[in-house]
This record gives C-alpha cells, sequence and structure tokens, in this order.
C-alpha cells in the first residue's frame, strides 16, 4: 500500500484451506494449487486489502494498493525491518487465515 498510509497487508493460510476458499468461490473441488488457485487466492487479497483501503479512506488515510504478490511453499518469509506487524487469525469454515498488517502514516 502506498499514500497516506503505507505499508502492507497480506494473507497467509495453509495450502489446504486456500484450495478449500478457491473451491467455494468457483463452486467445484480444487485439488491442486495451480494457477487457478493461486488467481482465486490473488483475487481474494484483492478484494480484502481493497476494502480495507477504502475504509482507510473513509479515516481520512487514503491509500493505493499495488498487485498481490503471492509467496508458495513452506518456508517462505516476509519481513518488515521498520514496521511493526499486527497478526490477526480469522477462523473460517475453510480454515484459519491469518491477516498480516505493516502500516504506518505519513
Amino acid at each position: 500500500m502506498s499514500g497516506s498510509a503505507r505499508g502492507s497487508v497480506y494473507l497467509s493460510m495453509s495450502e489446504a484451506t486456500a484450495r478449500a476458499i478457491v473451491g467455494r468461490m468457483i463452486g467445484d473441488t480444487v485439488t491442486d494449487f495451480d494457477e487457478l488457485a493461486q488467481s482465486g487466492i490473488a483475487e481474494l487479497t484483492n478484494v480484502v486489502v481493497g476494502n480495507a483501503s477504502i475504509a482507510l479512506a473513509d479515516l481520512g488515510f487514503p491509500a493505493q494498493i499495488s498487485p498481490p504478490l503471492m509467496l508458495v511453499g513452506a518456508g517462505a518469509r516476509v519481513t518488515s525491518f521498520d514496521l511493526m506487524r499486527v497478526v490477526v487469525p480469522l477462523s473460517t469454515a475453510f480454515g484459519v487465515v491469518k491477516v498480516h498488517v505493516a502500516l504506518r502514516t505519513t
């Protein structure tokens, strides 16, 4: 995100949770975390972060979002050295989705 609120917002989840969410989105069983499944999770991320940016703008902190970045596989790490990150675990019918937020105002 950039603008009056800068930083990063991302989602993390197990592959099984991601496949279950995308399966619900497309109305079919998803057995592989292929390009279609990855695209579905990217779109989910766009929706979540897009809605968050609208809420931030309503509070006086306009922000622009950039296209999502996807890290796939065990051991992937994202570090925000100069920002404290808040992690909010959300329990869903498909598994736990963690929302990671590291933002600051300019």
